[in-house]
């Protein structure tokens, strides 16, 4: 008698166990940097305008500005200063330059006195060029001469570097503010002058006086000029002209004369009109 063989059932297997997934701690996001304001810096053609103004007619300059050094000496003996040369600086008594820093080289030609009060309003200075410290010893400083606009040479002046493109165009004085001032000089030693030249005023930013803004010129033997008549009363019986100006510093400006109708000299008054 045959026995089968009892059926044996296939065991059930569980599973296989599936890989757990690793939780990543949560990305928090990074906060975006904070952008800088981009400073508004002025136009080339302005820049150029700028540099030109102040290196072919000049500016008037307080004591304390020019008063940083002179050059003294060259490494190459050169008839005048040339970019990329080495020069040495001479600071002035109690006086300091920083290494890195940059300077403007300027020329000194004459003391300037208010043609009316005759008080010092500084110094007529032209602007040659500029220069980086590259080395501060104890009497002599090392220096690296940069662009040069016009012709530089031992014994020429040392001041704080002027920005060119940080030069504010036009300001504004209050609205309804009269400005009032004086025809201080003209660069080019001129007693006499008409349109086209130009002439330096003894007014400037802290008074309110921006570049671009248009003053006229008045006969200081009018009584206009006194003030009993209002600025936008002038005719062409008690005005000279007008100018406009081309750079504002802290205390004087140079302005161009763009209208002439008689002869404009030092000590003639000038006005702006009351803005609306």
């Amino acid at each position: 008698m045959l026995f089968r063989s009892p059926r044996v059932a296939k065991p059930v297997l569980p599973p296989p166990p599936q890989p757990v997934a690793e939780e990543k701690p949560a990305v928090i996001p990074k906060p975006a940097p904070e952008v800088e304001p981009v400073l508004e810096t002025q136009p080339v053609a302005i820049q150029h305008e700028v540099i030109e103004a102040l290196s072919t007619y000049g500016f008037i300059a307080d004591k304390s500005e020019i008063g940083l050094g002179t050059i003294s000496s060259q490494e190459e003996t050169h008839m005048l200063i040339v970019p990329g040369q080495t020069v040495f600086i001479t600071p002035a008594k109690g006086r300091s330059l920083e290494k890195g820093e940059k300077y403007s080289i300027v020329r000194v030609f004459k003391q300037v006195f208010h043609p009316v009060t005759g008080r010092p309003m500084g110094y007529l200075a032209r602007i040659l060029g500029d220069l980086s410290v590259v080395d501060v010893g104890n009497k002599v400083d090392t220096a690296i001469v940069g662009d040069v606009y016009m012709e530089a040479q031992i014994g020429d002046h040392i001041m704080k570097h002027i920005q060119y493109q940080t030069w504010h165009r036009k300001n504004g004085s209050p609205p309804g503010e009269v400005l009032r001032g004086v025809v201080l000089i003209s660069p080019e030693g001129k007693t006499i002058m008409g349109k086209g030249d130009v002439l330096f005023l003894d007014l400037g930013r802290k008074d309110g006086l921006g570049t671009g803004e248009i003053l006229a010129v008045l006969d200081p033997k009018s009584k206009s000029s006194g003030g009993e008549i209002s600025a936008t009363q002038s005719n062409t019986q008690r005005s000279k002209g007008k100018v406009e100006v081309i750079i504002a510093r802290e205390r004087t400006s140079l302005a161009r004369i763009i209208q002439s109708n008689r002869e404009i000299t030092p000590g003639d008054p000038v006005i702006s009109s009351p803005q609306q």
